[in-house]
């Protein structure tokens, strides 16, 4: 579905009659495609964790990537159409992917430090 998602917003003929080079499109490109990766990976890891007290936190991480993942598409789309400027409404999926990330990890730094609590108790 996401290289679908890619391959509408950013055809290849397009992408051929754009004035960029083709290594500034390669590395356009590259971005959204290893998000891609990451989510083939997190996905069902997120639904193997299911029941587990690792699901919330995993929940938030994956939401930071799906999130990430949308601002690489963004941006490129933005960057290949030459209307991106610095401060632009895509740097907030940037933004929120992060503190999604964190939160994620401190739901998971949290929960185990609540574990080592009770077994020194």
């Amino acid at each position: 579905m996401a290289a679908l998602l890619l391959a509408v917003l950013i055809p290849p003929s397009y992408a051929s009659e754009t004035e960029q080079d083709w290594v500034s499109l390669v590395v356009s490109l590259a971005y959204p495609l290893l998000d891609v990766g990451l989510l083939v990976v997190a996905l069902p890891i997120l639904f193997l964790f299911g029941k587990g007290s690792f699901w919330r936190p995993f929940l938030f991480v994956t939401v930071g990537l799906i999130m990430a993942f949308i601002g690489d598409i963004l941006f490129s789309w933005a960057t290949l159409n030459n209307f991106y400027y610095n401060g632009s409404y895509v740097e907030l999926f940037f933004h929120w992917s992060y503190l999604s990330l964190a939160y994620g990890f401190y739901l998971r730094l949290r929960h185990g430090r609540q574990a080592n609590m009770l077994e020194l108790s």
